[in-house]
């Protein structure tokens, strides 16, 4: 749960972090589709790449 530390002390319960940074990024979507980004899916999933299912 996340509240203002006045709020916290206001309901008398102890500050257990404190946020000292925050970053956010993003990529132009036109850059996602590029095939470079990522292997193929056959290449990392499924038996192909070693995956296999067990019961």
């Amino acid at each position: 749960m996340m509240m203002s530390e006045a709020k916290a002390l206001e309901l008398g319960l102890p500050i257990l972090a404190r946020i000292r940074a925050f970053a956010s990024v993003g990529v132009d979507p036109a850059l996602m589709a590029l095939p470079r980004c990522m292997p193929p899916v056959a290449v990392w999933s499924g038996p192909a790449g070693g995956w296999t299912t067990s019961i």
